[in-house]
């Protein structure tokens, strides 16, 4: 098809099909609440799952332990730990000497601890 000859209709008021744009201050400010609250909450899963790769680690049996022996005074050491989110952890293995003494005076197979959330 070609344009020759098309007549085209010029509005009078040319404001009347080209309408200015306005502002979007309202929704503008709705888009970034949104970004953050997505930033915030990926952010939050990502602390989450590094939380849980620690747990998984031997750091908490590290610090579970030389807690132990700075409180009571004596050597202690335990083969595996387990730790869980809600406050209930477990020792395997667990034995108590006197620091010189190279025989352990207390051998516990299984040690259940319960202790505050991690929240």
């Amino acid at each position: 098809m070609s344009q020759l000859g098309a007549v085209y209709e010029v509005p009078s008021r040319p404001s009347a099909v080209i309408k200015p744009a306005r502002p979007r201050h309202r929704h503008r400010f709705r888009d970034w609440l949104v970004r953050f609250l997505m930033i915030a909450v990926v952010i939050v899963a990502l602390l989450g799952v590094a939380v849980q790769i620690i747990l998984t680690t031997d750091l908490p049996r590290n610090l579970v332990v030389s807690g132990l022996e700075r409180q009571l005074g004596l050597r202690v050491t335990a083969s595996s730990m387990q730790t869980g989110w809600m406050g209930r952890s477990n020792l395997d293995d667990v034995t108590l000497a006197l620091p010189l003494v190279e025989e352990s005076f207390l051998q516990v197979p299984h040690l259940k601890i319960k202790h505050s959330t991690l929240f």
